[in-house]
């Protein structure tokens, strides 16, 4: 549980970063689809993969280099699911404090975003299980 409690806040944290440097910048859901940067979303996207990534591949290795597809997805669930918490409720203070009237379009952004961890899970789960030995 102490990998994915510091795996997920990694995570969280970094999320935290993105969403107040982003806000910073000028840049807002709705100003970054009017004016064609949805490449600042995709950069987003690299925050739950590399963090479920280099989480999941530490807790191969204290496993000493022997894990199961299933015992990944579990820990990506912990890590994703602590991460996402720590996300949320900064985004809930931080939301209602700012000065940004649509806060819908975070959470929206924010979905989407725990939607495609959960697809991670299993990419990185894939990319970090040991090959099981064939019967015959």
């Amino acid at each position: 549980m102490k990998n994915a409690f510091i795996s997920g806040l990694v995570i969280g944290i970094a999320t935290i970063i993105w969403v107040f440097s982003a806000q910073k910048i000028g840049f807002y859901p709705e100003s970054i689809l009017q004016n064609s940067e949805e490449w600042i979303i995709y950069t987003s996207l690299l925050i739950p993969f590399l963090g479920l990534y280099f989480g999941i591949k530490n807790y191969k290795t204290k496993r000493k280099n022997k894990i199961s597809f299933t015992e990944a997805v579990f820990e990506g669930f912990k890590i994703l699911a602590i991460g996402s918490l720590l996300s949320a409720i900064f985004s809930f203070l931080y939301l209602s404090t700012a000065a940004y009237i649509h806060p819908i379009d975070y959470m929206e952004i924010a979905v989407i975003a725990l939607g495609v961890g959960l697809i991670f899970i299993f990419l990185n789960a894939l990319l970090l299980m040991n090959p099981q030995k064939k019967l015959g």
